[in-house]
């Protein structure tokens, strides 16, 4: 369930940041996918605002061991890279993601949106549009 605390939205569990996006986001997200690397929920989140990228990595992970959110690899650039941090000092994020498709299923958006597992702080830190449409 979100919780407001001023002009910021929080959430107690993951699901929750779903439905942070389907609230925020002005248009249907017909589908919004939880992001894990092995299995591990809490990632590190890396954010490439001028290019409309997100990766994401393990705490443990080098820093250049990244995966990639839908065709983020090719837009991605090292400068500009910015680890998200949450104002309550934790590194690392839940992370799920939306999309939206046209009427043809072409011209997929993509948002991102990122849940503090320590305060519960919900945010949208980036979102894209994949000209092409989803590739499988």
């Amino acid at each position: 369930m979100l919780q407001e605390r001023g002009e910021l939205l929080y959430g107690s569990e993951r699901a929750d940041i779903a439905a942070f996006l389907r609230f925020s986001w002005p248009f249907e997200l017909p589908v919004v996918e939880p992001i894990d690397l092995n299995g591990q929920p809490s990632l590190i989140v890396w954010v490439n605002i001028d290019a409309g990228a997100l990766a994401v990595s393990l705490k443990d992970d080098p820093a250049d061991v990244l995966t990639y959110i839908a065709d983020a690899e090719h837009r991605w650039r090292a400068r500009g890279t910015r680890r998200m941090i949450c104002s309550c000092g934790s590194d690392v994020h839940e992370v799920s993601v939306g999309y939206q498709l046209d009427e043809a299923g072409k011209n997929a958006w993509i948002v991102t949106g990122t849940r503090c597992p320590d305060c519960g702080l919900l945010a949208s830190p980036v979102d894209w549009n994949i000209e092409r449409g989803l590739v499988a």
